[in-house]
């Protein structure tokens, strides 16, 4: 996000801002996070996240299980499952998703401000065939006019707009976020960047 640009109507985005900060119950922070980040009907898919196996390299059986023989990591049955999972995990470790954590973050994307001309000294520097730019079209958290505005002022190598996608692609199109990753990193090496 290169600045947050108000896209919602100005009573609609104070009362966006305002849900952020009054304390809510578990389950309904859950339901709040999911919503922002995904669309509804990726949260509804039976789960497809790729498991580790035996033949993971370096991957220990799960944690109740004392070898593979006895245990395989499961799957959800639900996409929204899997991530309420993550996220009741995550809260519950208060040092890694702490009060002031959340605070900060708060105030570095209320507050975060690259304008035109220090985009596109980021494209030059880093070189933009280099610089991959890729937005969903249902990503509610930062909206698709966002994308597009990064997109318009930092000029990618590579521009992917994501039909129907979210916020999380690297966990609603991990192979193709995988690939993409590869053929930035393969072109980035064959420059000798």
């Amino acid at each position: 996000m290169a600045r947050l640009e108000r896209t919602a109507p100005f009573i609609q985005n104070l009362r966006n801002r305002i849900n952020m900060f009054i304390p809510k119950s578990l389950d309904r922070s859950v339901r709040d996070a999911a919503w922002n980040l995904f669309p509804d009907a990726w949260l509804d898919l039976p789960d497809g996240t790729h498991v580790p196996s035996r033949e993971t390299p370096d991957c220990l059986p799960p944690a109740a299980a004392t070898s593979w023989d006895d245990a395989a990591y499961g799957l959800f049955p639900t996409n929204f499952a899997r991530f309420a999972a993550q996220e009741v995990t995550k809260r519950f470790d208060a040092e890694a998703f702490g009060r002031k954590g959340f605070m900060l973050q708060a105030i570095a994307a209320g507050w975060h401000c690259m304008g035109p001309e220090r985009l596109k000294e980021l494209g030059d520097g880093v070189g933009r065939e280099r610089i991959a730019v890729v937005h969903g079209t249902q990503d509610r958290m930062l909206t698709f006019q966002h994308g597009e505005t990064i997109q318009r002022e930092l000029q990618p190598g590579e521009w992917h707009v994501r039909e129907g996608s979210g916020h999380v692609l690297t966990m609603e199109a991990t192979e193709w976020h995988d690939q993409m990753l590869e053929r930035l990193w393969a072109r980035t090496a064959a420059l000798g960047k």
